[in-house]
């Protein structure tokens, strides 16, 4: 477990609903380049995930991740990786097959949707 941080720590944290519009491999990389529409208030941004199987060709088109709600801190610092810049971060975590879950969401929530 990592340090305990109070509520108001917490409270920086600014964690969206957003739903996925477009994903693509990252060449030489497991990353995927997403898309993510935020709702009206914050727009679409460019997020990388390395969310991607061994091969991301396969994994990008194999999964269906569009139209997919999931959730993301969208005051996380912008990143750049292989040239390209992350503008959030996607909540996920790893099953014990070690497959990537991404936390979701209800499709009712509509996109940019502040979660506590």
């Amino acid at each position: 477990m990592k340090d305990i941080i109070q509520f108001s720590d917490f409270e920086k944290v600014d964690i969206r609903v957003g739903q996925i519009t477009l994903a693509e491999a990252v060449p030489k990389s497991k990353m995927l380049k997403l898309q993510v529409d935020l709702g009206p208030e914050i727009g679409t941004r460019t997020i990388l995930a390395s969310i991607a199987g061994p091969d991301p060709e396969v994994s990008a088109t194999r999964y269906t991740l569009e139209k997919s709600k999931v959730l993301v801190v969208v005051n996380f610092a912008p990143r750049e990786m292989k040239g390209i810049v992350s503008e959030g971060m996607l909540l996920a975590g790893v099953d014990e097959f070690k497959g990537i879950c991404l936390a979701s969401i209800s499709s009712l929530v509509p996109n940019g949707t502040q979660v506590s």
